[in-house]
């Protein structure tokens, strides 16, 4: 979770569901498609007098980190 500024909801941008409600087991969203695995990140305009009902949706490709320092050794 973090602190949203005012502005960013005046201004109409769409925040992250987390950034909101912060990291719950069971929230977030994960799917695989091709052998890869994706992380659904959804956000929603908070902007009290909009009434757009949109939800906009981010892929993000999930990436297991190399540990360069194993890698090495074997």
């Amino acid at each position: 979770m973090r602190t949203i500024d005012p502005f960013e909801i005046l201004d109409g941008k769409a925040i992250k569901y987390l950034d909101v409600f912060g990291v719950e087991d069971g929230i977030a969203l994960k799917s695989k498609y091709e052998d890869k695995s994706y992380w659904i990140y959804d956000y929603y305009c908070m902007h009290q007098t909009c009434d757009c009902q949109e939800v906009y949706l981010e892929f993000v490709e999930e990436r297991k980190e190399i540990n360069r320092r194993d890698s090495i050794l074997e």
